[in-house]
């Protein structure tokens, strides 16, 4: 507030410099420590005012972490664009804890991981779906390439000729089918005997950086 005018006045950050109560090495920090460490809001604002003296409301945190999104975003916009340009993807999605913390979830929906990996890189989304839209977001229009998947019926947004099935779960049915009796148990020990070999050479092509052949 001015004294002479009886105004308030509010100067421009310099440029570089990110909005609100922390510098960007401070805010990265805490984000770490908020992901990969497990920290609470309120634990990691105890520990910032015990270790510096800072006194940053757990809220304020929650809110610092909105403009370490906005800068990340256009790194993580590129590597859903180079996901999109593999030749082979490997996708799948689990149930994940999700409440309202950061104002995008206020009917608390159920929210979903959604993983996308490659011999190259791997993308995590979280999503308040489980259906094909994501997947359609996900791969982007017009996908011209393959994934490997479960049977979940997400993915049928893709034609069988785009889609692999993940051999954990052929090797589960086989097994299943080998535990039957007479020629069906006969049958699913033939169809163990020919995964297994596809299953050692799809170790090596992983090992060598490159996409399994399909």
């Amino acid at each position: 507030m001015c004294t002479r005018c009886a105004r308030t006045h509010v100067a421009s950050l310099p440029a570089g410099t990110a909005p609100g109560l922390s510098d960007s090495r401070l805010l990265a920090w805490a984000a770490i420590l908020g992901t990969e460490y497990k920290l609470s809001k309120q634990k990691l604002s105890r520990l910032l005012a015990q270790l510096f003296g800072l006194k940053i409301a757990p809220s304020t945190l929650s809110q610092q972490e909105r403009y370490l999104q906005a800068a990340l975003d256009p790194i993580y916009s590129a590597l859903k664009a180079e996901m999109r340009n593999q030749a082979v993807q490997y996708m799948d999605e689990t149930s994940f804890r999700q409440g309202n913390g950061d104002g995008q979830n206020p009917d608390t929906k159920r929210a979903w991981l959604w993983v996308q990996t490659s011999p190259l890189l791997t993308v995590f989304t979280l999503a308040l779906s489980r259906g094909q839209t994501v997947v359609e977001e996900l791969l982007g229009p017009d996908f011209q390439h393959k994934i490997v998947s479960d049977r979940f019926s997400a993915y049928e947004v893709l034609p069988l000729k785009q889609r692999g099935i993940c051999r954990a779960h052929l090797s589960r049915d086989f097994q299943r089918i080998a535990e039957r009796s007479q020629a069906a148990g006969a049958l699913g020990q033939a169809l163990l005997n020919v995964a297994a070999p596809l299953c050692c050479a799809s170790v090596i092509w992983l090992a060598r950086f490159q996409s399994p052949p399909f």
